[in-house]
């Protein structure tokens, strides 16, 4: 067994473990996890709303988007995108682990090979307020807040970034979308789909 293997035969064992647990103490268990393909094309649709209008905003102050297309441009461009994506996970990690019992410890980070998504995992159940937190803090921070910068900049570079980030996010946006009937629950992060099981009590 390989050793991403074995990681993520832990992370399903600690679920796994969880799970038997939170069902002895008569919680009821919905399981709130998406497919991929359709994970992706809800994602798109829900981020549009954000898209759309704050690129507008950009073009109702600033006239026009200014791209230079070049190797160099395209190099640096890229590996903005790809260090936004390393960070995008750290954000979850970090906020998610500010509400852990045992901290970064609870953390895990990989990537799902079957469809190339890095994911960050949380191994603690949480509540309502602290999941949904960790959940869109990277659009908060990487989509909105690159975005805001590249308005106020004039920035058509940023602009492209931020508004990438947005999409990146369309899935943490959904999953919070999935959250809101859950407010009284508590959330456990699925170890291997995007998603989550939510617990409640059978008189909830």
């Amino acid at each position: 067994m390989t050793k991403t293997n074995e990681a993520t035969q832990k992370r399903l064992n600690m679920h796994e473990a969880l799970r038997a647990d939170m069902l002895s103490q008569s919680y009821v268990e919905k399981n709130c996890t998406l497919s991929v393909v359709k994970a992706n094309i809800y994602a798109l649709l829900i981020t549009l709303p954000f898209i759309i209008p704050l690129y507008i905003l950009y073009l109702s102050i600033w006239g026009e988007t200014i791209f230079i297309v070049d190797l160099k441009s395209m190099g640096i461009f890229f590996a903005a995108i790809f260090i936004s994506i390393l960070i995008h996970e750290a954000i979850h990690g970090f906020t998610f682990a500010a509400f852990c019992q045992n901290g970064l410890k609870s953390i895990h980070y990989g990537i799902l090979w079957n469809s190339l998504t890095p994911y960050c995992h949380c191994s603690e159940p949480l509540k309502f307020k602290h999941y949904i937190t960790g959940g869109l803090m990277p659009f908060i921070i990487l989509g909105l807040g690159i975005t805001s910068l590249a308005i106020i900049l004039g920035n058509s570079f940023l602009l492209l970034l931020g508004l990438l980030n947005i999409l990146a996010a369309g899935g943490d946006l959904l999953i919070a979308v999935y959250l809101v009937k859950y407010r009284n629950a508590v959330i456990v992060d699925h170890p291997d789909k995007i998603g989550f099981i939510a617990y409640q009590h059978k008189e909830a």
